[in-house]
């Protein structure tokens, strides 16, 4: 079986997931749905996106967008989308998220923090064969794809 670059995706009531493709961040399309855990049974609507080898997604939790600083001022999408394009092209997903984080502090200064800052950063690279990595029941993660 051959791996691809496409990914599925579901929306429980957070921010839209960032593609950065080519140094350029936009929103993926939000799918809609409730918070997740909020009521029990519910089901979500998938969307799809097919990356290309070095595209990366970003997911994030609106602590980040809506960190604050003294001035009540938020850091907001545009400032995320703004992070994203500019993180370096060979960095690792767990210095995205450290610069990431890092920007949202700097930004914040001294105010205090008053929700979670969670990201998360997926690093497509290509498509392999099974076999190349291990089989689908390997134990052993494939850090790869």
């Amino acid at each position: 079986m051959k791996r691809t670059g496409r990914l599925a995706f579901a929306n429980g009531g957070h921010n839209s997931p960032l593609l950065v493709s080519n140094g350029r961040a936009a929103p993926l399309e939000l799918t809609g749905g409730v918070v997740l855990g909020m009521i029990e049974g519910l089901s979500y609507d998938n969307a799809y996106v097919d990356l290309e080898p070095g595209d990366r997604v970003i997911f994030v939790t609106d602590g980040i967008s809506e960190a604050t600083d003294s001035e009540l001022n938020d850091y907001g999408d545009d400032r995320l989308i703004d992070a994203a394009s500019t993180l370096p092209a060979h960095s690792s997903p767990e210095e995205d998220v450290a610069e990431i984080v890092r920007g949202v502090e700097e930004f914040v200064g001294d105010a205090p923090q008053f929700d979670d800052i969670t990201c998360v950063v997926l690093h497509y690279h290509g498509p392999h064969d099974e076999a190349d990595a291990g089989g689908a029941n390997s134990s052993e993660p494939d850090r790869d794809s």
